[in-house]
């Protein structure tokens, strides 16, 4: 860009970018500087509307901005212990919710229009909160991992959610409101491998018919959701869940494709079921 940065006419100061996220495909995106000369302040998430090439708004924190999520309604910021939650018209602050350590800035927030659903870690180790903001009802999903959450990814309509630890060996589906008969969240878990892997990313296919992950070991997985409603055998499993290890439990991928490089990348489904897009650091477009 060739403006004069925060305060200037354009959207570019001369400087590093942390972060961009746009608001579905429309002209809103938050900005936070980063890098080793940020353009911006790394405490400020900036609001720039492409229509009217101008700074809308900004909001300011004590630490650095560690993770910035969107809906139409809303606007959600990740620091290390803690997420806010502000109405995205005034930008005024709704909820504040304390977190675990959460370096990464991890947090997913649905996007369909009846169905406010925040994704987060929450107050211990391997523990997932779900909000449900329009309700201002939280779940918790204790001992979801053993080790710290690495990634999580909420589906479209905001009904399912999976994470991975640090380990990256199993990634699993969960339910954002527990089983009415058994109180139950799991849905699925899925293997990636049997060796410690960082996991980049999780994305849904559109109507929840597939997953996918991509991993520093450079390779896409894809594996089928199956609702634990039309799984038969899925009782029997949770039975012997307690006597077999999470190796047999776990299913492994329908597919993989290997990217080339380990680099960090992002996956996400297209609108049509069958294509899968995946960016990598190194400016790999597959």
């Amino acid at each position: 860009g060739n403006g004069k940065g925060h305060g200037g006419g354009g959207v570019c100061a001369f400087g590093g970018i942390g972060m961009v996220e746009m608001l579905f495909r429309s002209n809103l995106f938050a900005i936070v500087g980063g890098g080793e000369f940020p353009a911006f302040p790394t405490e400020k998430v900036l609001i720039w509307d492409d229509h009217q090439c101008k700074w809308i708004g900004e909001l300011g924190f004590h630490s650095r901005v560690l993770g910035v999520r969107l809906r139409r309604d809303k606007i959600v910021v990740a620091l290390k212990n803690k997420i806010f939650i502000y109405n995205f018209e005034d930008l005024k602050q709704l909820q504040q919710l304390e977190s675990v350590d959460n370096p990464l800035g991890l947090c997913a927030l649905s996007s369909q229009q009846d169905k406010a659903v925040l994704v987060c870690p929450g107050l211990q180790v391997g523990q997932i909160r779900i909000e449900h903001l329009d309700h201002r009802r939280s779940n918790f999903i204790n001992g979801a991992h053993t080790s710290n959450l690495a990634c999580v990814a909420l589906s479209l309509d905001g009904s399912l959610v999976a994470s991975a630890s640090e380990k990256g060996t199993l990634v699993r589906i969960w339910r954002t409101t527990p089983r009415e008969n058994t109180g139950e969240y799991l849905e699925q878990e899925l293997r990636r491998g049997s060796d410690r892997a960082q996991i980049y990313s999780i994305a849904f296919s559109p109507s929840n018919a597939y997953l996918a992950a991509t991993s520093s070991k450079g390779t896409v997985h894809i594996w089928p959701i199956i609702s634990s409603q039309h799984d038969a055998s899925q009782t029997l499993t949770t039975v012997w869940k307690r006597f077999v290890p999470d190796y047999f439990n776990s299913k492994w991928s329908l597919a993989q494709y290997r990217l080339g490089d380990d680099s960090t990348s992002a996956c996400s489904f297209g609108t049509k079921e069958n294509t899968l897009v995946v960016i990598t650091s190194t400016g790999k477009f597959h």
